[in-house]
């Protein structure tokens, strides 16, 4: 199954990355019959602690914003690895994706060096670091907004007699509020961007609906089996059961009329 990740990006140590695909040129999905944001899309194949775990990111060009995609992790051997990495670009294809490889024989340092060049790729230790900073940053602009934002009242306030101290009071006014507004502006760019993110959510549903079809026919096949196998189960039990009852009426029904001759 491909499913969405609650992450930014893809936690990945340089060494655990042993396929990537990167699409060859961006893409304009079509959210409900309109032109979406810009794209690119990322195919990532990782070896973690004996496992295989494949990912997608559809990345909005020119921003730190992805949406990021697990494609069945794989604890099996090289064939279901191979199927999972198809299986990504097969789901980067079907929204239009050309997806491309990337070389990765190289040294550790240019490898480093190509990998760095991945936008939603990041090792571990940056990639929490990238969440906390951004979150620290929506935080302390939202609190600036607040705090400058109102205007202030004189009640509480000194009565300013000079005509310098008026001057520097003004001046550190128009300055509290032109950032202020430079705060609002940022928060609603970034609020922009997490639109864009969405809409590109919305834009991706259909293709997920699409990929997932055939194994959620399974799982709902599979699991209408289980449940019909245990009705049977059941039904067999109630019929051993209702077998053994008319049996031990049968019995004390003899006894009694045994007793009464």
């Amino acid at each position: 199954m491909v499913t969405l990740e609650d992450s930014l990006v893809i936690e990945a140590a340089e060494a655990e990355v042993v396929e990537l695909y990167r699409s060859a040129t961006p893409v304009v999905l079509l959210i409900e019959g309109r032109p979406g944001p810009d794209a690119q899309a990322v195919a990532c194949a990782l070896r973690r602690d004996g496992r295989y775990l494949v990912y997608v990111a559809l990345h909005l060009r020119n921003t730190n914003r992805a949406l990021i995609y697990a494609i069945d992790q794989v604890a099996g051997g090289l064939p279901a690895f191979a199927a999972a990495l198809q299986k990504a670009n097969d789901f980067c294809g079907e929204m239009g994706f050309r997806m491309e490889p990337v070389g990765l024989r190289y040294s550790a340092a240019m490898r480093e060096v190509i990998l760095r060049q991945v936008p939603v790729l990041f090792p571990p230790q940056e990639a929490q670091k990238l969440a906390l900073d951004r979150a620290a940053e929506i935080a302390d602009l939202e609190q600036l907004v607040a705090e400058l934002g109102a205007e202030e009242t004189p009640a509480g306030q000194e009565r300013i007699q000079n005509a310098d101290q008026q001057i520097e009071a003004r001046q550190l006014r128009n300055a509290r509020a032109a950032a202020a507004r430079a705060a609002a502006r940022k928060l609603a760019g970034e609020k922009r961007l997490d639109e864009q993110v969405q809409a590109l959510r919305r834009g991706v549903e259909k293709y997920l609906v699409e990929i997932n079809a055939p194994e959620a026919a399974a799982t709902e096949n599979a699991e209408r089996d289980h449940l019909l196998a245990t009705l049977t189960t059941a039904q067999q039990r109630t019929a051993q059961l209702e077998g053994a009852l008319q049996s031990l009426q049968e019995e004390v029904q003899a006894g009694r009329s045994e007793r009464q001759k």
